[in-house]
């Protein structure tokens, strides 16, 4: 909670898209392994007992059902022996849910206030207020994915502990492994549907909170400094600190910089440039 740099709310939420897009991959990748199934292998995957022809004609009707390529994977013993597929989807599940949490951490922080956090966000309304706070509106949207995350957390370390206590060719733990996958799966489903709905959706910016905030911040002194020096700048922030006002202002003050000169340097400073990497 520090100041730093300056940077602009859109390129913020450039970062939040640009993860769900590398999640969103992610998690489509990984599904593929729920469709390696030692099916017909019978216990252990010898095969022994099953009826000829079976396990050619389930993976043909199955492939037909679920209009996906179901097959059995290239060594039965190792299908009957793992639930490393298992888990991998789980922990992929996981990392999802985390990061969104993370994101909804960062909305609550945005969204605080109105008057005593930073109050750069409004967040949609969906509750009347506090029951012991009169017109207070809590972040219960980002609360609730925080929430899932926990869950979901728990939920992986079940199946990570159900995988690894596997034993020989049969892994005794599958119903539980099952039971909390598909808990995990619905609980990101179902909260990310509402999250977007009525929450992302209607988030709204507050310009001239963020700009007011931007303004009185110690965060605008890296910007300075190939203008100003580091020693001027650094002595123009103590000062600051010790008057509690904006260091800009003084600046402005001491002829320093003018108001376009501040906004012309920030909107440079904020702009990316590739060679900067």
């Amino acid at each position: 909670m520090q100041a730093a740099q300056p940077m602009r709310l859109g390129q913020a939420f450039g970062g939040y898209a640009s993860v769900v897009r590398r999640l969103s991959a992610k998690l489509s990748t990984v599904r593929e392994d729920l469709l390696v199934l030692p099916l017909g292998g019978t216990a252990i995957g010898t095969g022994l007992g099953a009826v000829p022809g079976y396990r050619r004609a389930v993976y043909a009707h199955l492939a037909q059902v679920l209009a996906a390529a179901v097959r059995p994977g290239n060594d039965m013993f190792d299908a009957m022996q793992n639930a490393d597929a298992l888990a991998r989807v789980s922990s992929e599940i996981r990392i999802a849910a985390e990061v969104m949490a993370k994101i909804s951490s960062d909305l609550i922080v945005l969204s605080s206030g109105p008057n005593t956090g930073l109050g750069e966000l409004r967040l949609p309304t969906v509750q009347p207020g506090s029951s012991s706070m009169p017109g207070k509106i809590n972040p219960v949207l980002p609360m609730m994915i925080q929430q899932v995350a926990f869950a979901i957390v728990g939920n992986d370390a079940a199946v990570s502990l159900s995988a690894l206590n596997g034993q020989l060719e049969i892994n005794h733990f599958e119903p539980v492994i099952a039971s909390r996958l598909f808990d995990s799966i619905d609980l990101l489903t179902r909260s990310e549907r509402i999250f977007a709905d009525r929450c992302i959706a209607g988030i709204e910016a507050d310009r001239e909170r963020s700009l007011t905030n931007l303004m009185r911040s110690s965060a605008l002194a890296t910007v300075f400094v190939p203008r100003l020096g580091y020693a001027q700048v650094s002595k123009l922030v103590h000062r600051a600190a010790a008057e509690r006002r904006p260091f800009i202002e003084i600046a402005i003050e001491r002829g320093l910089l003018n108001k376009d000169d501040v906004l012309q340097m920030l909107r440079e400073s904020t702009h990316y440039r590739e060679n900067a990497a």
